[in-house]
């Protein structure tokens, strides 16, 4: 549910809670060692307890698919992309990076990855083949990169 807690915030424009969300949540597994996402994650439980599910000592998933929310709402409600078409042969870009100074994703796709990297107020899209960018009012065809003001 802390995936749809946190798209609902973004959603709504409050993107600096919406990132202090996944850095306490997601961010803090992660600091425990974690490699995946668990099945659900409490910062109050250490040790063996954080581990325990079902009323079992050792029942939770350390590799749970249902957890993974920051792989697809990072880049929709961070970085505001958006299919507009099947298979993302036209796609929408809207950032919205809150506090944050720089960010990067990677969105995989049938034409190749969709590569945006901002810093400051700088941006970089790399475009694949066979998709078209919407951008500020304007369409880009790729292949290719374009480089932009916020």
């Amino acid at each position: 549910m802390a995936g749809f807690e946190v798209m609902a915030l973004a959603q709504l424009g409050n993107t600096g809670y919406m990132l202090d969300l996944v850095r306490n949540y997601w961010g803090a597994m992660l600091a425990e060692g974690a490699t995946t996402f668990w099945e659900a994650y409490d910062t109050k439980e250490s040790n063996e307890k954080q581990y325990a599910f079902y009323g079992r000592p050792y029942a939770k998933s350390l590799c749970h698919a249902w957890s993974s929310g920051p792989a697809a709402f990072l880049p929709s409600e961070l970085f505001g992309l958006k299919p507009l078409e099947d298979g993302w042969k036209r796609f929408s870009l809207q950032p919205n990076l809150g506090n944050l100074k720089w960010a990067s994703v990677c969105l995989p796709t049938k034409y190749g990855n969709i590569i945006v990297d901002v810093e400051n107020d700088s941006i970089q899209i790399s475009i694949p083949g066979g998709t078209a960018l919407e951008w500020k009012g304007n369409s880009f065809e790729g292949p290719g990169k374009l480089t932009d003001k916020l």
